[in-house]
């Protein structure tokens, strides 16, 4: 009579054939094993560098090619003239590529746009916008409910400010919000900010709470309005 192996039996038999199917196996020397490993990481580090100077440069052809006029001073502003210049100061802001922190952008004609200055929190417009007595016919929809994240609330021509300044801007248009924060100029202020000599005659249709004329959410900031209607 064959008897069958316990479970015990089974278990220890399979350790037995582990160990002698793992002695087959051709191991790698440590230092073969160390050479390896390096030459992973360097491919990880070489491929890691060429995406980001892929990237840089890509910025930097961007810069080359299309650009605002002016120096940026307050002397010789940055100067949007037309749709394709908004579209090009939007691009600079939402991707990180400028704040235009301490540089000065002029409008220079009334526009009409349908894109909202922002992407996320840790790009914010930060520097002086001139509107110049012209006006921005917004007309922006916010498609996002009730979500708690800022990068999906606060539908506003200038979704997120930090440090800015906002003068002699008027904004018209209609803006269509089923979430959070919507505002007729701006809807996060943070830091310190000045708006001055602006108007909001845009009209809000909205589906949630927290709104506001100018400022939707003013945070921790220290935000000024003066001679805005």
């Amino acid at each position: 009579v064959v008897k069958k192996p316990n479970i015990f039996g089974k278990i220890k038999q399979f350790f037995k054939d582990v160990r002698g199917e793992s002695k087959k196996i051709a191991w790698q020397s440590w230092p073969e094993t160390v050479k390896n490993t390096g030459v992973v990481l360097m491919v990880t580090v070489v491929i890691g560098a060429g995406v980001w100077l892929s990237d840089l440069l890509f910025r930097q052809l961007i810069d080359l090619v299309y650009r605002l006029a002016g120096t940026g001073t307050a002397e010789d502003p940055y100067l949007i003239n037309n749709h394709d210049d908004w579209l090009l100061f939007y691009w600079y802001v939402n991707s990180g590529t400028n704040s235009y922190s301490g540089q000065y952008v002029k409008l220079m004609s009334d526009l009409t746009i349908t894109t909202t200055i922002r992407l996320r929190d840790d790009k914010p417009f930060s520097g002086t916008f001139l509107g110049n007595g012209n006006t921005l016919t917004a007309n922006l929809t916010g498609t996002i409910y009730n979500l708690d994240v800022n990068n999906e609330q606060g539908t506003a021509p200038f979704h997120y400010i930090k440090n800015a300044t906002i003068k002699d801007l008027t904004i018209a248009g209609n803006t269509y919000s089923t979430s959070k924060h919507a505002g007729g100029l701006v809807g996060f202020a943070d830091g310190t900010n000045l708006i001055e000599g602006c108007i909001v005659t845009s009209t809000l249709h909205l589906s949630n709470k927290y709104a506001g004329g100018i400022i939707a959410h003013g945070m921790n900031s220290t935000t000024t309005l003066r001679d805005c209607v």
